[in-house]
Parts: C-alpha cells; sequence; structure tokens
C-alpha cells in the first residue's frame, strides 16, 4: 500500500552541491530531501559532479602538480582519502539520490531524471567563482520546458555578479516559477536584475529540521566525559585565534577539547584532547548533538549549535560572513561572533537563554516551510 501511495505521489528532482567532502554539503541536501517527503512528494537528489571535482580531473591535478617525489606521495594519499570519505559521505544519502551520475551539463540535457517539479537546492550553487563560471546545471537549463523550476535557499556567496555573467543569469532565472535564497545579499543581487520572479530570504534546509529530527541521523556518543567540540574552516593562521578561544573556554568551564575535521592531521587544531579526522556527517552530528560547548568558524557549525541549543561561538577572524551575520542577527546572538583578539570572553562565558532563540528559529522555520510547500504546490 505504501509503495502504491508513493507511487503517485509528485516526483521532486533537486540538484545541489553534493560533489566535496565538506559536512554542510550533504547535511543540507538531507535536510531539503526530508523536508520536501515531510511535505508529501517524492524526492530525489541529483548525484551530479562539477568538471573540477570530477575523479579523473582530481587525480589529474594531483599528479601534475609537484615535481617533488615525496609531495607527491602525500598529495596522492590525501586524494586517494578524500575519494574514499566522499563515497562515505554519499552513502548518507543513499535514500535520496539517483541511481545515475551525471558529470556535465551536457549529460543532464541529454538525459535529465525524470520529475514533476525541479529544485534548485541550497548551498553556494550560484557562486560563479567557486564553480569556474556559470554552471547552467544549477540553473535547471537541463529540465524539460512544460516543467516547473523553483529554487530554495540558494546562495550566491559573492559581493557582486559579474557584470558580463547578469544577462545570462537574468535568462536563465526567467524560468523559475519561484525563487529564494539563503542569505539577503543575494537577495539584493538579485533584485538589481530586476527579474520577473521576485526572490526572497529563507532558511538554511539544515533548519528546516529540529534537533529530535537531527538525533536520527547522528551516531552514538563518542566522547563520555563533558567536551567542548571545535570545528574549523580557517587557515592555520587563523586557527591560532579558534585554538586560544578554546582553550580559555575549556578551562573556564572544565571541558575537554574535541577536534573534528573533513580533513587529515594536517588541519589540526592545536592544543586539543580528542581528533576526529575525515569522519562522516553523522559523526559530526553526534559530536554537536552531545557537546557542552561548541566553538566554530562555519555558518553551517553555527546553525547546528544554535539549532542544538549550545553555548557556543563563532569566530571569522578578519571577515564579514553574510551567513553567519544573517543567522546571528535573526537569533538576536550577535555577541557570539568573534572577529579579532579584542573580542570580550566574558560574553561567550555566559549561557544562552534560548527561550527567545526557539521562538525566533521556530517562526522562521515555519514561514520557510510554508513558502516552500507552496512553491511545490503551485
Amino acid at each position: 500500500m505504501d509503495m502504491e501511495k508513493n507511487k503517485s505521489l509528485k516526483k521532486v528532482s533537486i540538484i545541489t552541491i553534493i560533489d566535496n567532502v565538506n559536512f554542510g554539503t550533504y547535511l543540507q541536501a538531507l535536510a531539503l530531501a526530508k523536508t520536501i517527503e515531510n511535505l508529501h512528494f517524492s524526492p530525489h537528489i541529483i548525484d551530479y559532479c562539477r568538471k573540477h571535482q570530477s575523479f579523473n580531473y582530481l587525480l589529474h591535478s594531483n599528479i601534475t602538480s609537484t615535481y617533488n617525489p615525496l609531495k607527491w606521495i602525500y598529495r596522492t594519499y590525501n586524494w586517494y582519502k578524500s575519494m574514499q570519505l566522499r563515497k562515505k559521505d554519499k552513502n548518507f544519502l543513499k535514500k535520496y539520490l539517483t541511481k545515475k551520475e551525471y558529470y556535465s551539463f551536457n549529460e543532464l540535457a541529454q538525459n535529465p531524471p525524470q520529475a514533476d517539479i525541479y529544485v534548485t537546492g541550497s548551498d553556494q550553487v550560484w557562486n560563479s567563482s567557486y564553480n569556474k563560471g556559470i554552471d547552467k546545471s544549477f540553473y535547471l537549463d537541463f529540465a524539460p520546458k512544460q516543467k516547473p523550476r523553483i529554487s530554495y535557499a540558494s546562495s550566491i556567496g559573492m559581493e557582486y555578479i559579474p557584470e558580463h555573467e547578469k544577462q545570462t543569469i537574468i535568462e536563465l532565472l526567467s524560468k523559475y516559477q519561484a525563487i529564494s535564497v539563503r542569505e539577503k545579499k543575494a537577495e539584493q543581487l538579485l533584485n538589481e536584475l530586476n527579474l520577473p520572479i521576485k526572490p526572497t530570504t529563507v532558511l538554511d534546509p539544515t533548519l528546516l529540521l529540529t534537533k529530535e529530527d537531527w538525533q536520527n541521523y547522528a551516531c552514538k556518543r563518542l566522547i563520555h566525559e563533558p567536551y567542548a567540540v571545535v570545528y574549523s574552516v580557517e587557515t592555520k593562521t587563523q586557527d591560532k585565534l579558534i585554538s586560544k578561544m578554546a582553550g580559555i573556554i575549556s578551562r573556564n568551564k572544565g571541558l575537554k577539547i574535541a577536534g573534528i575535521y573533513y580533513g587529515g592531521k594536517k588541519s589540526k587544531i592545536e592544543n586539543t584532547d580528542y581528533d576526529f579526522f575525515r569522519v562522516t556527517p553523522s559523526v559530526f552530528l553526534s559530536l554537536f548533538y552531545y557537546a557542552d560547548y561548541c566553538i566554530v568558524s562555519s555558518f553551517h557549525g553555527t546553525a547546528f549549535s544554535v539549532n542544538f541549543q549550545k553555548d557556543f561561538l563563532t569566530i571569522t577572524p578578519k571577515k564579514f560572513n553574510s551567513r553567519v551575520d544573517n543567522l546571528l542577527t535573526l537569533c538576536n546572538l550577535k555577541e557570539r561572533l568573534v572577529i579579532n583578539e579584542e573580542y570580550d570572553i566574558q560574553n561567550a562565558l555566559e549561557s544562552i537563554d534560548y527561550t527567545l532563540v526557539n521562538h525566533h528559529i521556530e517562526k522562521a522555520r515555519q514561514h520557510s516551510i510554508a513558502y516552500l510547500k507552496q512553491a511545490l504546490l503551485s
């Protein structure tokens, strides 16, 4: 009976970035698919790999990157381990992934996955710098002309849209029935293009699921004593500030420090008691879920700290991160953001009252889910 019911549901095809080893990549993809499923649609995620992230491209890059034998061995080893981890990460999405893998826009255009509705998902899908030019796959230009196209929480991730790209983007997005983005900056940039559809800002997909929802995807508890989890996507120089803050907080609160990485030992944070290298999203979720404090530098580190109602500190040295700023502004938690060493650490030592924060998140969650439902039904 359930199989028959599932066949009668409208099929939704999602394209998003799932060709790297970043935790947020897979968590946002899963969250969007799960939310769409909860709205009584049948979703699948297109197993799409950008050319510069393909097996052959990365292998060639590693082989030709140095003539030093030791460096060559080290880089090839890291490439191999990353490919292994990517395979494990994709298993996290296996319930939703298409059986066919696609490696170019032409492959998608010639044989697109069959669906009733096509969705551009979240992450930096419209960042032409990140994608090495405009990737029409992420603008759903492969979808059959008569099928609806919408975006959910898509990100541009740039301060401006290059002038020579504007007309192409206007033409591509003019085919959409609904456009939503993840940051106010992206909404502003698209409004400047005078599109026929007005974009709106919604929550990142990971925030559409509750703390209780995410517990179902976390592995067992890994550390059985009080600890602070540290997750950084910064450089080694910037990590010094993160390590310093982690040390102050852990000593003050009597916590061990656990570092979590999708990379190898070269990405290790100083002064940790536990380290988890090249781990999958389920380990990421577990370490955040059971943590007594979170020290992060990324948007998704911040999002899960808030969603899991943790005391936390977000450290983005000497740079402005609009995604983090939008979220902390929504939650009225700007005092948890550190951009330099002049930060008053006393702010970080006080516990967060999540009563109002939860209210703001739940209100935004319901608004975003309602938007997504309406877009899918229209």
